[in-house]
């Protein structure tokens, strides 16, 4: 009996150690909880795209604008712009030479 209680309260140790809250960008829900984010969001909430991105260690977001334009961009959460492109023409000439090789996508947050 004393095995059983032993087992049963490791088991509930662990599992309730394993259990974490899930940020990204330092917050659990990015879309309400970033002012910028919310702001594109609301002002064009038929025509986008939005995925949690990572680039080398730098979080962000790739929101991806459905329109004629095409336009696409990977912003950090902070809204720095690091990549935009419209129409496959990218717009710096700082563009990250690794940038198609060392992104990763981690989710779509929009539409959800």
């Amino acid at each position: 009996m004393k095995k059983i209680v032993f087992v049963t309260c490791i088991s509930s140790l662990l599992f309730s150690a394993c259990k974490k809250d899930i940020t990204f960008c330092g917050v659990k829900d990015p879309l309400n909880d970033i002012g910028w984010l919310k702001d594109i969001v609301n002002t064009n909430p038929q025509n986008l795209y939005i995925y949690k991105m990572s680039y080398n260690s730098t979080e962000g977001f790739y929101i991806l604008d459905n329109t004629s334009t095409g336009s696409a961009l990977f912003n950090s959460c902070d809204n720095t712009n690091i990549y935009r492109t419209t129409n496959g023409v990218v717009f710096f000439s700082n563009f990250p030479q690794d940038f198609n090789l060392n992104f990763k996508y981690k989710e779509r947050i929009y539409p959800r």
